[in-house]
């Protein structure tokens, strides 16, 4: 049987078979001294000269067990390797080596090097291509890393432009840039902004998927869970009383699917008597 600590490990386990595959990384100096300008340092990868199909499975692997540090060497070699210019996969290299470098909390390479993705996806695809949603969504998040509030919410938003250009103003994968742009919001502390978001959120899977369709279901769960956080608890329970009509009308009364509504609803009344 699977355990956490498995799944966890397994990616641990493949960064350290890649690392043991790959060559020597040859060097006459000793161990604690300064590399040439440039070299991989202490806590990177030395995959010097390897091809860059095993450069992207190392850096994978690495950022997989959540290992930044160890995933800089591989990202960073992906794009000053020779003939890196030439490769289609250049945008999306430079974007994940941007990506190492915010989790790194290096925000001024992250931020120079998400822009230079966004450049090139848009010199390749057009300035409207669906690949600049993740690129801007990671420069937007990076920037809320690092504080910079307005800064996140003009990336974020370009990103759901885009977004919406490409799959509709209501599509439902814009999920995930409207909790990153509540988070933005709530960091310059505009919580009417961020309510209406959240709000938004759910209209669009309503939109999407019908009222009472039982796919709504995780988003009236966010909603009430932003309600409750904000104190806002009439609210939240209206969408739970939603919540539990939307299970019984599914036939899905179950007892199980019922607990959950049933338990944050007693849980709220006794808050509000």
């Amino acid at each position: 049987m699977k355990t956490k600590t498995h799944d966890r490990l397994c990616p641990v386990l493949a960064a350290v078979v890649l690392l043991a595959a790959a060559p020597a990384f040859a060097q006459e100096r000793g161990a604690d001294e300064p590399g040439p300008a440039g070299a991989p340092q202490a806590g990177e990868s030395g995959l010097t000269g390897e091809s860059p199909a095993y450069l992207r499975s190392a850096r994978n692997a690495f950022i997989e067990a959540l290992d930044f540090q160890g995933a800089l060497g591989p990202a960073r070699q992906l794009v000053t390797r020779a003939g890196a210019a030439d490769d289609p996969e250049l945008p999306r290299d430079v974007a994940m080596l941007a990506r190492v470098e915010a989790e790194l909390e290096d925000f001024d390479s992250a931020e120079r090097d998400y822009l230079k993705a966004i450049d090139l996806i848009q010199k390749a695809d057009g300035e409207f291509s669906i690949s600049l949603v993740d690129a801007y969504r990671g420069l937007g998040r990076s920037y809320i890393k690092s504080r910079q509030f307005p800064e996140a919410v003009t990336a974020l938003d370009e990103a759901r432009h885009i977004s919406q250009r490409n799959l509709g103003l209501f599509n439902v994968t814009q999920t995930p840039l409207i909790d990153d742009l509540t988070t933005a919001y709530l960091g310059l502390g505009d919580t009417i902004t961020a309510q209406r978001l959240q709000q938004e959120r759910l209209e669009n899977a309503v939109r999407r998927f019908g009222e009472d369709d039982p796919k709504t279901i995780p988003y009236r769960y966010q909603l009430a869970s932003y309600y409750d956080e904000s104190r806002l608890r009439t609210s939240a329970r209206q969408e739970y009383e939603k919540i539990l009509a939307v299970v019984e009308q599914q036939n899905e009364g179950n007892g199980t699917a019922l607990l959950r509504p049933l338990r944050e609803l007693l849980r709220i009344d006794l808050l509000i008597g």
